[in-house]
């Protein structure tokens, strides 16, 4: 049963990175759609990232309130109304809140798919597990770059970001009856036909927060081992959702990693989201591919080898984290 939650969250996020990295490849598509320059393009991309980034620490909040398998369906359904909302959009603004709602929904993705795992594996199959599931993300950009280039060749841009809203939408759904926070727990949808018999708003339905006392008790409890600097913290130990993000940002191991990643990604993005495509083929001093129309041969080589590079990859890390744990 594991394997195949694993299997759906994974689905959700190869979906995720789909959708984030669509403008690589459609960046000239997208030009020639709504009429405007590259600068505006990029505007597209940097206003998707800036959401992303801003829900990473609210979505860790209402991660330990909801649980990863809610989280991943809301992401999922916001990704998915955010692309129907972009095939249907012939103007800027409404584009850009579609980016918005990608982002939103990108955000939920990653974060949980790392909770389901610490949730469904033991201590030595995590850190082996973590990395074989960022490392096969990336099929997602071998996606945008050739088959999601090919269908909006093919159907248009409406035609074709409506057929990834479906698949969206087919996703989500698999989600709803399959993800489950852990062994033995309800299906979202499950969860959902519950609290809907029980009637919200109810007094009695409402869980109280833990003690002082429970929430010790639960980091002492905790089958994942504790450091000082990143501990793992137990549900809804804060009296509400700003001091939970307080309490998360006083351990110096999350603004560690929050300096490691924005530091290194910047450039990766930019090339990954934005001109990882469109600078091999066009960049200064280049001429277009000849015969290939609108799939340039560069771009999408150069996109190509860097997600199967990463595939190649998975020995060389998850190895030494199978023998280490981590």
């Amino acid at each position: 049963m594991k394997w195949l939650v694993w299997a759906v969250a994974i689905a959700a996020y190869v979906f995720s990175i789909i959708n984030r990295s669509s403008f690589s490849a459609l960046g000239a598509t997208a030009q020639t759609h709504f009429g405007v320059e590259a600068t505006a393009i990029s505007l597209f991309i940097m206003l998707q990232l800036v959401v992303y980034a801003s829900w990473q620490v609210p979505v860790g909040a209402l991660l330990d309130r909801k649980g990863a398998p809610v989280l991943i369906a809301g992401g999922l359904t916001l990704m998915t109304a955010g692309q129907f909302l972009l095939a249907q959009s012939d103007t800027v603004p409404l584009a850009l809140l579609a980016r918005v709602l990608v982002g939103s929904g990108d955000a939920c993705i990653f974060v949980s798919l790392i909770r389901l795992i610490s949730d469904w594996f033991t201590p030595k199959q995590i850190p082996v597990v973590n990395q074989m599931s960022a490392n096969m993300g990336q099929l997602g950009q071998l996606v945008a770059v050739t088959p999601l280039v090919t269908l909006v060749g093919a159907l248009g841009w409406q035609g074709g970001f409506t057929v990834l809203a479906a698949i969206g939408f087919c996703l989500l759904l698999l989600a709803l009856f399959t993800l489950r926070p852990a062994p033995g727990k309800a299906t979202v949808a499950q969860g959902l036909g519950r609290r809907a018999r029980r009637g919200r708003g109810s007094a009695s339905a409402r869980r109280p927060l833990p003690s002082q006392e429970e929430a010790n008790r639960a980091r002492t409890d905790h089958p994942y081992p504790v450091t000082d600097s990143l501990p793992v913290l137990p549900p809804a130990t804060g009296p509400g959702f700003t001091a939970s993000i307080r309490q998360v940002l006083a351990y110096p191991g999350v603004r560690l990693a929050f300096w490691v990643h924005y530091v290194t990604a910047s450039m990766i993005f930019s090339i990954m989201l934005l001109w990882g495509h469109a600078l091999p083929d066009r960049g200064p001093g280049l001429q277009p591919s000849p015969g290939l129309g609108h799939r340039q041969h560069r771009g999408s080589l150069h996109c190509h080898c860097r997600a199967l590079h990463r595939l190649d990859s998975l020995p060389l890390f998850t190895l030494p984290g199978a023998h280490r744990g981590g």
